[in-house]
Parts: structure tokens; sequence; C-alpha cells
């Protein structure tokens, strides 16, 4: 603008002022470009103000520049316009038009005009400019409160500092006050840099005669600089730094005026246009119908596991979720995903991570970034907290390497360091966890007070197993467990107690399948072999003491669920029958005459113990399972076990032991998927590949959702459909869930009852010429008849070759008897008294084990005579095979199973009914 122009402009300025009538006058100053080259802004009246550009591209609607008091006293705006018009408005209005159209026609002459406008020279508005990639890995993220800066230490000018701020969606370094400048001399201190470039400038105002110490602006966001900032600005000395219009700042906090070309490192921040306070826009809803009448969860410990620590009550759940999904469950239940507010609150938590952490290694936070990748803060509800200092994020995070990685991430380190945070994709799946502030009080009670001691009676036991097995009542082993069938009659706690004291625990029959395989246990012979096991009842482990709700298995924490168990004493559930404690009762009749029932706790009864047979984990989970559901190897190899087998089975006995398989490692948990420990287990196996981790939740979310009212139905079908989404790594959590290692020792010594069962040999049938012959003559080609002093007769059998018992007791059919028993200690001492051979054994009848300390003749039913087993202890923990009994004069008259490897060659028949 000519000098000329300007003199005229205010003598019509100072005429207006003196004249009352302009008071209501409408003047309008109006600047017309003539070009579309001229720069977008309008800069107030070079040397009054500074020029304060910004960044990005022009706008495309009108926007206030600022607003700023005339000599009138008027106050003006100035705007620009999408066709690159600008403006100057007074708020009164007037009439003058001539005067307006004086004003109009001299500002516009100017402008044509060829001579330079030094304010128009702004750098600020050279950096209008498209954006050009650059390299980022010439940087590092660092992470300050509630911001992450990304620092470049390859020196670059202002100009190009900007450029490659703005390549990444960021913005060069504005210091708006005290606390950030010394934020950020904390960065740049911590990587030994002295001098960074800031967005500070003022260039532009110098060619006006601006006093440049005043007109600094951070010309990202048209701010001025806080008054304390501009104490820091090193005032120029010399003439010559009056020209050097860009903000340096150094890591003694203070700000120098360079020339913009000088090459410094630089500092990007997240670009303040992109903030956006997404936490507003969010809603948490509670569920009123999972919370009780005192404010507190309903069956809290379906969804996971609670901590009280740190002031807080902790929710560790046993789902995954988005980040979304995360804080829908959270609100749901009346709280809200984990943050923290503090760096002490931080430590507190990574503290409960660092020994013995057995939950989970990934969770979702209330953490994110407020619209674009870089602000952060914690989303309680619709409040916004940003994050302070001392919250420790990974070594490299956030990377800002995914522009959609705006949720924050919990990492428990695996070496028990504490925790960290990521940056993540909000719509990846983590587990979810949970916080509230104020611990819960009276919650309503939803499990039974089960006893929390069980003390081994060390008198009991001789070298860790129990001495005499006897005296505590009879044994019996069936699906892959040993039961004591107490002689004692107690209490509910006292039969606890005593259990615990032999180094078992209270039975439990959590569903159908044992329940069935305990009555069919019983049912294998007549009621009289089994007097001491059934027609009576039992206490097991199923209690509500303590809770009016459901009852539980108290041995292993499972609820009792009675779809499951259909046969109940009088059709009473235990609810109708007003009982605290569950008992058996056994019966020797029909599968569904077997039955539980509820009873008062003071009720006494007898009890049943159990402990699982010998072996390693895996063999005790595939033995139990198998033999209650009765699953061949071949059955589990084939259609579970095979990789290439991906349809679930169709028979139900496979479906429910893969149940059974999955209660048994625990992956099970009262009636639904342990799902804190399958997702840990899967975080295990690929902890270090987070694309198949990702995958894998993916397919845990898919499958754990398959629902069918049927358990066996439903647990067959999610492993079924876990194996069609990844079959190795299924088969791989199968594997350890079965486990292995070392072996657990039953405190038994091993009860055989399940295998010293009665052999399976063909009909008894006799032959009337062998019959008659032996009548006739007393004897065959293959042994002799022999009268006892009792008066019983026996035949005495041999042959050349061992031929094997079954063939041995063919050969007693046919003579109209069997293998030999003996009906009294003195028949089979009257018969030692003329054994034929002394030096060899002898096989006599067969026997099975009664769990009593006796054994059984399975021809009749009829118990061995007392004496006739000398060390009765050990005979009943160490013969375990199906086969007959064989006896030998030279071992102390001892009846044993197995001959020691020798081939038998003799065996006796009798006694003779003819």
């Amino acid at each position: 603008m000519k000098i000329a122009s300007i003199i005229k402009l205010l003598g019509l300025i100072f005429i207006f002022g003196i004249n009352d009538n302009l008071a209501t006058m409408k003047i309008r100053f109006k600047i017309v470009r003539q070009t579309k080259t001229r720069r977008n802004y309008v800069i107030r009246c070079c040397g009054i103000s500074r020029c304060i550009p910004k960044y990005k591209s022009r706008e495309t609607t009108n926007s206030t520049l600022f607003v700023k008091s005339t000599a009138f006293g008027k106050k003006v705006k100035i705007t620009k316009t999408r066709d690159e018009q600008s403006k100057i408005v007074t708020e009164n209005p007037g009439t003058l038009e001539t005067t307006q159209n004086f004003i109009e026609s001299e500002l516009t002459t100017t402008a044509a005009t060829t001579e330079p406008d030094p304010c128009a020279h702004s750098r600020c508005s050279k950096l209008q400019i498209s954006t050009a990639a650059a390299n980022k890995s010439e940087g590092k993220i660092k992470t300050k409160a509630d911001t992450s800066f990304f620092l470049v230490s390859k020196i670059a000018s202002q100009m190009e500092a900007a450029k490659n701020c703005l390549s990444w969606n960021m913005t060069l370094v504005a210091l708006q006050d005290v606390l950030k400048l010394k934020s950020v001399q904390n960065i740049i201190s911590d990587l030994a840099i002295q001098t960074i470039w800031t967005v500070g400038s003022n260039e532009g105002n110098g060619s006006c005669a601006a006093d440049s110490l005043l007109s600094f602006a951070w010309c990202v966001k048209n701010e001025d600089i806080d008054s304390t900032v501009q104490e820091k600005i090193v005032k120029p000395v010399a003439v010559s730094e009056h020209a050097q219009k860009s903000l340096a700042f150094s890591a003694n906090l203070s700000l120098t005026a360079l020339a913009s070309a000088a090459k410094l490192p630089y500092l990007c921040e997240p670009n303040a246009d992109l903030y956006k306070d997404v936490c507003s826009l969010i809603s948490c809803s509670k569920n009123a119908s999972l919370i009780d009448s005192n404010g507190n969860v309903k069956e809290s410990k379906k969804y996971g596991k609670w901590t009280v620590a740190c002031s807080k009550n902790y929710l560790f759940s046993n789902r995954v979720g988005t980040w979304q999904q995360s804080l829908d469950f959270c609100c749901s239940l009346g709280l809200r995903p984990i943050s923290f507010r503090s760096a002490l609150e931080f430590q507190c938590f990574s503290n409960l991570t660092k020994s013995n952490w057995t939950l989970n290694w990934n969770y979702w936070t209330a953490g994110r970034a407020m619209g674009a990748w870089g602000r952060w803060a914690w989303c309680s509800g619709s409040q916004a907290v940003p994050l302070t200092d001392g919250i420790n994020w990974a070594t490299g995070q956030p990377d800002n390497s995914n522009p959609e990685d705006l949720c924050v991430h919990l990492q428990v380190d695996r070496n028990g360091t504490g925790v960290y945070l990521t940056d993540r994709n909000c719509s990846h799946k983590y587990v979810i966890a949970c916080q509230s502030d104020v611990v819960q009080s009276n919650p309503s009670c939803t499990e039974p007070i089960c006893p929390t001691s069980c003390l081994k009676n060390e008198t009991f036991f001789v070298n860790s197993t129990i001495k005499d097995l006897y005296i505590h009542g009879s044994w019996n082993t069936a699906c892959g467990k040993e039961y004591l069938f107490s002689s004692k009659i107690t209490n509910w706690l006292d039969a606890w107690n005593y259990c615990c004291s032999l180094g078992m625990k209270l039975a439990t029959i959590s569903d159908f399948g044992e329940m069935n395989c305990l009555s069919k246990m019983v049912n294998k012979y007549p009621a009289a072999v089994y007097s001491k096991q059934m027609d009576r009842e039992f206490w097991t482990s199923g209690s509500n003491l303590g809770c009016a709700g459901p009852h539980y298995w108290c041995s292993d924490g499972e609820k009792l669920k009675t779809d499951g168990l259909p046969y109940w004493k009088g059709g009473q559930l235990p609810a109708e029958a007003a009982g605290n404690c569950i008992f058996i009762y056994l019966a020797n009749v029909t599968a569904n005459a077997t039955v539980l029932g509820a009873d008062a706790c003071t009720a006494q009864k007898q009890f049943l113990c159990e402990v699982l047979e010998s072996g390693n984990k895996s063999e005790q989970i595939k033995r139990s399972c198998q033999e209650t559901w009765e699953v061949t190897d071949q059955e589990i190899d084939g259609q579970i076990l095979n990789s290439s087998a991906l349809t679930a089975p169709t028979k139900i006995n496979l479906k429910c032991y893969i149940k059974c398989c999955g209660k048994r490692g625990i992956a099970i948990k009262s009636g639904q998927l342990a799902s804190e420990k399958i997702i840990r287990d899967l975080e295990d196996q690929i902890f270090d590949n987070l694309n198949l981790l990702q995958s894998s939740f993916e397919g845990y979310g898919k499958c754990s959702a398959i629902y069918y009212a049927d358990e066996c139905q439903l647990y067959s079908e999610a492993f079924f459909c876990s194996k069609q989404a990844d079959p190795t790594l299924t088969l791989s959590v199968y594997n350890m869930y079965k486990g292995g290692g070392a072996v657990a020792a039953s405190p038994t010594g091993e009860i055989k009852t399940k295998y010293r069962t009665c052999p399976s040999y063909a009909a008894c049938i006799a032959d009337p010429a062998i019959v008659n012959q032996v009548k006739t003559t007393g004897k065959t080609a293959s042994g002799f008849v022999k009268q006892t002093s009792t008066g019983k007769k026996y035949f005495w059998g041999s042959d050349q070759k061992d031929i094997g018992v079954a063939a041995m007791h063919t050969r007693c059919c046919k003579l109209g008897s069997h293998l030999a028993t003996f009906e009294t200690f003195a028949d089979y001492q009257a018969w030692i008294q003329i054994q034929p051979v002394t030096q060899s054994w002898v096989a006599i009848g067969p026997t099975f084990d009664n769990g009593d300390g006796t054994d059984t003749w399975c021809v009749n039913f009829e118990k061995l005579p007392a004496g006739l087993l000398n060390d009765v202890d050990k005979f009943y923990r160490t013969k375990k095979t199906q086969n007959a009994i064989f006896v030998n004069l030279n071992r102390s008259f001892e009846v044993g199973e197995s001959p020691d490897g020798r081939s038998v060659l003799n065996f006796l028949c009798g006694p003779l009914r003819y």
C-alpha cells in the first residue's frame, strides 16, 4: 500500500471521528484481490500485529481470523472467504455510500499496483504446502503424560521439519505454557539433544518494522505466545539478529530466534486440529438386571476372577472382545475398564503381577486416542481423563505404526517385571478387565461356605500309604477312581474331615455318567456281595451350607446341576427337600434305583470318599473319562484326536467323553468354559505371534459363543469348532490339559477290585461219557479222583504242557464240575494233606475282590473261608489280573493269583457232587 494512500485513509477516519452524525453510519473497507496468486490471509495493518497463517490448506467457508478494536471504538472483524476476497466490517450500520465507494476505489487501486507489499512475504504463508513422504525410521516416539511426540534427530530446516511432521499427520511442536516447556525439555535431555525447531515464528512482521519480540506466534494454531513463555525468548542483540524469525527451543529452557534455513533436530506432536473428545460420544450403561438390591453383581464369579487390591475391586474376566465390547461389558456390570489416574495406581497394579501371576497376559484398558493418534486419555463413561506421567509404555510404544492403533492395551510381562502399555487396533480382541473404585460390601451369597481345610492324619499312614485299609470300611474301584464306603457313621462335616485324614475327599457325582458308573460298580454281582456298599445312604461333597442358594460340590467347587442328575429320592430336588447336604443311595436293582437326596448336614450317615487312581495327569483324565463313558481307545484316537476328524461325533458317549476331559483338565468349570485358563493357554502357546494370537482369539470368541442345552453336545461342538479353526493349536492346548509328567500316587497303595473280577470262560457243558467214566473208574487219561478226610471228593488233573486256565475250566466242566472251591477252611486244609504234588502250583476256582478284605468264589458267589488268605493287606494291593486262583503247599498255604510267571500244569476240580 502506498504511503499517500495510507495518509488519505487516515484523514478520512479523522473527519468521520469528529462528526457526531457519523456515530450511526455504516463504514466498510473492502480489499479486492486481483489475482489468486496472492496469499490467503489478511494481515492487520502491518506492524500493528503479527501474521498468523496456518500450515493447512484454505478453508472453504468464511471464517473470522481475529477481532480488533479500531480508532472509532468499534470492533472490526477480518475474515477470509472461498473467493479469496477479504472484508472489514464495523458493528454499526451506516449509509455513507460516497465515502465507502471512495475507500473501496482507493484500496482497490492500491492492491492492483506493482509495488510489492512487504507483509505479503510471510514465512507462514509459504508453509501452505503439500506434504511429502518422509522417512519415519529416522526418529523416536517419546510419550509424556497424555501426549506422544516424535523426535527426529536428523537435522532439517524449519520448513523441512514442518513438512515432515505433516507427512506423519502431525505438526511441528508448539510450547503453549511453561509446563509443556519442561516436558519437552525432559524429552530432548533424555536423548542428549540440545536444541530443536518449534513452530514459533514472526517472519513477515520484521519486514514491516515490527517489534519482533512482541510478535512471535505459534503459527500452527494462530495462538499468541503465553507471557511466561515470552520471557524465555532470548532478546536479539545485534541488528542482524532481528532478521532471524524462527524460534528454536534449547534444553536450558530458552527460546532463540534463528534463520529458518538453519538445520536442527525437531519434534512433532499430534495435530491439534484432529483432536476429538471421543469419550463424550461414548455411552456407558449399566444393566440393572445384573445387579442385586445391594448394588452388587449377581453371580459375580461366573464372570471371572475378582481381586481386591490398590483400593479397587478388579474383575479379570473370562471373556475376550474389542475395545468397545470391553467398555460395554464393564459398564453393564456397573464397572469401568481398568485405568490408572496416577503413577502410584499404576505401580500398585503392576506389583500385583510380579509373582505367581496365574491370569492372562493381554488386557484392554479404558485408554484410547482422542481423535487421531497421539493424544491419550482414559474414557470413564463420558469423561476423558488425560494420562499422567509415571505410566509405563512398552519400549518403542506407542509406535504409530498403524493409524488404526488408537486404543491402549495392557501387557503383563511374562518375566514378572510388571505391566506396560501399547497402542493397538481397537477392533482387535483382548481379555476384558474391569474395576470399581468402591469395594463391594454385603454381597448376596451365591456359593456355600465349604470347608477350607483338608488335613491328612499321618498316623493312618506308613510310607505315604494307608496301613490298614479295612478298618476304615470297604473299597471299590470304578470310573478311574478308588472309593471308600465308610464303616463309620457321622455328620457331613466330620465325614469331610475323615476323608481328608486319609488323603482323599468326599465324593462328587457331577453328572449322570458318574452316577451310572457307581451304580454299575455295585451291580456287577448279587447284592449280598456288596452288602456294605448298597441299600444305604452315603454322604457326598454336595452342600449349600451358609448360603440359601444352589448346592455345590465342595470337593471341586462345581455347581450341582440338577438337569444332569435326573434321579432324586422321593422325586424331590435339593431345594424342595430343604436339606443342606447331599447323599447318595446306591441300589442293586436297576440303574435308576440309585438316587441322590438332600438332608440336614447334622444327620448321621456313612460317607463315600474318593481319590483318582495312581498315574500322571494324562493317564488319570483318560482313564476316568474313558471308564465313565465307556469309550474305546480306537474311538478316542480316530474320532477325537485325529487332526483330520473335523466333525463332532454323533455318539453321545463320545461327546460326553470330551466334556469329561474338559472338566478333569479344568477347561470346564462350574458348567461353563474356564475361559481365563483357555485364553491363558492360548497366549502361552503363541505369545510371540500377535497375528496368530488375534486369529486364535477370534476363533475362541466364535467357538465359545456356541450354545446347546445339552452340555455334552455343547462342549463337543465347541471343541470341533476349534479344531476346524486350527487343528494343530487346538490339539496342542488339549494335550496341555491332559498333562503328563509326575505320577500322582493313590494313598491306598492301589485298590484292585475293578481288575480282580470274574473271568469270562466258555459256557460250562458236561460230557456224559466222561462223567460216567469217572463215576465208574474214578479216573480219566488226564487225572484221577481223591477224597479228603472231610468227605469231599476232588479231581486232580495234570498235563504235559501249560494249557491255560480257560482250558482247565473246560475239562472240569466236562466232568460235570468246575475249578475247585473250598467251602470251609477245614476243607482246604484236608485237601493239602493229600495233594499229590507238593512242589508246583495248582489252579483252583477263580475269585473276585469284595473290597472289604475278602474274596468271593465266582462259581457260586460264596465268600472264601476266613484264613485262606494269609497276608490280606498285601494280597489286595498287588493282585490285579483277571485269572484263576493258584495254590502251592510250599508257599505257606498262600493263595496267589499268579505263579510268578511259571507254567501251571495241574488243576483241581470239585468238590464233585457224585
